[in-house]
């Protein structure tokens, strides 16, 4: 069983992708990927990778338009996009890590998912603006064995999100690997 929030649900996909006899089963949760590199949903994170490059801080980055505006909507998810600014590899790692990750892309076609049979269990939600719920949707449309589960959103109410996703997955593997 693999499972993977996030850039890790991509890679989860990739594993689904070429080596689905090595899976007996996935969880997706909160996919930020499908088969394109530069998503628009990731424009963000590419943009602090740019500031880092260059050497700005992230009070720089927070004036900019994007970041003002999600902080209106979601203070949670600027406070999740300010973290790359603080990791401990530093700015430039971290730029770097991020664009190469934004410039790939974890899948080559989202139609391959098809031959993969085996139980898979995708999380998405409303509010977030880096993991569309479309792409969970878009997923659980090609996989003939999945399920879709919409949460709360991390960004209005993490408790309540980490909350719905053990119990999700508790209850799907129990029901999938007695």
């Amino acid at each position: 069983l693999v499972a993977g929030i996030s850039m890790e649900a991509g890679i989860a996909m990739n594993m689904m992708e070429r080596h689905p006899d090595r899976l007996l089963g996935a969880i997706l949760i909160r996919p930020a990927w499908l088969d394109c590199d530069e998503p628009d949903n990731l424009k963000i994170l590419k943009k602090a990778a740019l500031y880092m490059q260059r050497g700005k801080s992230y009070q720089s980055f927070a004036k900019t338009k994007e970041i003002q505006t999600l902080e209106t909507s979601l203070p949670n998810a600027v406070r999740s996009i300010s973290k790359q600014f603080e990791r401990i590899q530093g700015a430039i790692s971290t730029s770097q890590l991020l664009k190469t990750m934004i410039a790939d892309k974890p899948i080559n076609k989202l139609s391959s998912l098809s031959s993969f049979f085996k139980p898979c269990l995708i999380f998405c939600s409303d509010n977030d603006p880096t993991h569309p719920k479309g792409y969970g949707r878009l997923i659980h449309s090609v996989l003939p064995n999945a399920s879709l589960e919409q949460v709360h959103s991390k960004y209005i109410d993490a408790e309540i999100h980490i909350t719905e996703i053990q119990a999700a997955t508790k209850s799907f593997i129990a029901a999938q690997f007695p």
